[in-house]
């Protein structure tokens, strides 16, 4: 992957899990458990109450799609109505200020069987929406106008492309079916105790999709579940597609723990008391690291013994390879039981910013 464009689509995906939606739906897969690796470190936990729900959506994997053409230099635009549609999602993201404010569309349409149902719920919207920053940006109107151009495109949609993604989808499914979901009890319990979260006993809605924009994954906070995620199918395979099913939903697990005295709020703590704290750029990447190591690690230990952390596969840990250096032996070193969490957290700040005293 070229390092600009990650470089481009890591930023971005660590403003994304920050803006809430302004408001407040299938199929699952069984299978055989495969053999699991021992778990590393302290005693296995007994199996997390917390799971995905692994979904699929027209409308989603439409509303994809099309974000995905939007992304593209020189973009084929051969279906009827793709142009429009496009057009239509360029003046929405400039009127929600930016790319890095889907969240405030997504989770809506995550909830719609039809782009009919779009249109309606789109339609709810509130007409503009104050963001964290205090910026207040147009909302309904663009998106309503988006909504219609998918009834346009549904037709052509549906008889050209939607074949080909339910192929990519039900792939997807068999493998998350046969490889992850049979032990993704014993994976979410070593994050949650790596991590010192509480089971919040979630049902964490995950949407594959068949094609969709870098990074390839998004999450966002969602009423009631914690949080949803979309990820891209088609964009990783084996393994490397579990983690990142288990990355994203960690996110969530990180949104509804904000009050606890868990290992990532402990780590933004001393990043705060060293200078690195927000806007700094590292309070957003350090942590987002840490998920990384951590999720890899989960399904290393839980899962398949010879997997490579996505990170590393994309180039993550290269890109930040200062970084890497402080957070992942650190944190291995805490997994495998060779110090405290809080001597991992004080040697990671310790590299990034030498000199400052530990602790927050």
């Amino acid at each position: 992957m070229n390092r600009l464009v990650l470089i481009v689509a890591v930023t971005l995906s660590t403003a994304l899990y920050a803006q809430p939606a302004p408001t407040t739906a299938p199929t699952t897969a069984p299978a055989t458990a495969p053999a699991t690796a021992p778990a590393a470190g302290p005693a296995t936990q007994p199996a997390a109450a917390t799971t995905v729900d692994l979904r699929t959506s027209f409308v989603v994997n439409l509303h994809f799609y099309v974000r995905t053409r939007m992304e593209e230099e020189g973009s084929r635009r051969d279906l009827v109505g793709v142009p429009e549609a496009v057009e239509a999602a360029r003046k929405l993201e400039a009127a929600m200020g930016g790319r890095a404010q889907w969240g405030l569309v997504e989770p809506t349409l995550a909830r719609c069987e039809s782009t009919a149902d779009a249109v309606t719920a789109l339609a709810r919207l509130p007409e503009t929406y104050r963001l964290r920053s205090g910026a207040e940006v147009r909302l309904r109107h663009e998106a309503v106008e988006l909504a219609w151009a998918y009834t346009r495109l549904e037709g052509e949609f549906r008889k050209s492309v939607w074949p080909m993604h339910e192929a990519v989808l039900a792939q997807a499914r068999a493998h998350l079916g046969a490889e992850f979901l049979p032990v993704q009890g014993a994976c979410f319990a070593q994050v949650l105790a790596h991590l010192g979260i509480r089971d919040p006993a979630l049902k964490i809605p995950v949407y594959l999709v068949a094609e969709i924009p870098l990074p390839g994954g998004f999450t966002y906070r969602q009423r009631g579940t914690g949080g949803v995620c979309f990820i891209g199918a088609a964009g990783a395979e084996g393994s490397l597609l579990d983690e990142m099913v288990l990355h994203e939903a960690t996110h969530v697990l990180d949104f509804v723990s904000a009050d606890q005295d868990t290992a990532l709020n402990a780590l933004r703590a001393r990043l705060s008391a060293a200078g690195l704290g927000a806007p700094a750029s590292e309070y957003e990447n350090v942590p987002h690291l840490l998920m990384f190591v951590e999720s890899g690690e989960a399904i290393r230990r839980c899962l398949a013994p010879r997997h490579e952390h996505y990170a590393e596969v994309v180039g993550y840990y290269e890109l930040f390879s200062d970084h890497t250096r402080a957070i992942r032996p650190a944190w291995t070193d805490h997994l495998d039981g060779k110090i405290s969490r809080d001597a991992a957290l004080d040697r990671m700040v310790g590299m990034l910013r030498p000199g400052q005293p530990p602790g927050p």
